[in-house]
């Protein structure tokens, strides 16, 4: 590696720079900002400032173990909360003390009309 404190110094300019990204949701998308990715090859994981970079900061995300999570979706987290609600609503309907004549006709909970 060339000039190794570089590659620390671009590591921590990328770390603060995507935490700024999380809070802002027009740039938290890359794609957002830039339709088009170039994909080149190199011949040799040699010598390239960029690469030898991008090795070193492989090795150490996975030494010190900081996962890198993603946000899940609105729409996943909606589904989450509406099955937890159900599942919640279904056992305080099998276990109720009230209305156990209709329990024995409508046994399971929906959110969608009876008929």
């Amino acid at each position: 590696m060339k000039n190794p404190s570089s590659c620390r110094e671009l590591g921590i300019a990328q770390r603060g720079i995507r935490g700024r990204l999380k809070y802002s949701p027009r740039y938290s998308n890359p794609f957002a900002l830039h339709k088009h990715i170039h994909l080149r090859w190199l011949k040799a994981h040699v010598g390239y400032l960029g690469n030898d970079c991008a090795d070193q900061l492989a090795k150490e995300a996975i030494t010190k173990g900081d996962p890198f999570l993603l946000p899940k979706p609105l729409s996943y987290l909606k589904a989450e909360i509406k099955s937890a609600a159900l599942s919640i609503w279904q056992d305080n309907w099998d276990n109720g003390e009230t209305g156990r004549s209709t329990h024995d006709i409508v046994p399971r909970v929906s959110n969608k009309p009876v008929g």
